[in-house]
């Protein structure tokens, strides 16, 4: 997974897992940010447990290119090696809101026994059409990854 940018890289990956929920604001500190690329995260769950679903915190701010990722996936392992898909969310590119925004998302799967969760975020790449910065880099900003 590319690295985020300097100013939008917190604490890296210890940032979706250290409990600090944003106070909203995307230049806070608390939020991994990613340019037009797509990123991914790994979860050691450090012992097998019984999972059914992946939440995340993402922002959207459309007046500054931010939006929704436009969709997650997420898989599980016994062994951090073999992978086996868990589920997957999508999301509507074309509604975004130029009112900045945290949303939490849950993506609900067949409950697994796991050691490991990895989930992997596909961004919109690029602003929607129907954004005066249509084409334009979009931005993903995440924190607080939850696995139950």
């Amino acid at each position: 997974s590319p690295q985020p940018p300097e100013k939008y890289k917190a604490k890296f990956g210890s940032t979706l897992v250290d409990g600090i929920t944003s106070n909203g604001r995307f230049n806070d500190g608390t939020w991994l940010g990613y340019e037009g690329v797509n990123f991914s995260a790994a979860i050691n769950l450090e012992g097998k447990h019984t999972v059914s679903k992946l939440s995340f915190i993402y922002l959207e701010d459309a007046d500054n290119l931010i939006f929704a990722p436009h969709s997650v996936m997420v898989e599980t392992s016994l062994d951090g090696i073999t992978y086996q898909a868990a589920g997957v969310q999508e999301f509507n590119d074309n509604n975004w809101s130029t009112v900045q925004k945290m949303n939490e998302i849950t993506v609900a799967f067949k409950e697994t026994e796991a050691m490991y969760v990895r989930v992997f975020f596909f961004g919109r790449v690029t602003c929607p059409a129907n954004h005066p910065a249509a084409g334009k880099k979009a931005w993903t900003f995440v924190n607080e990854l939850t696995v139950e």
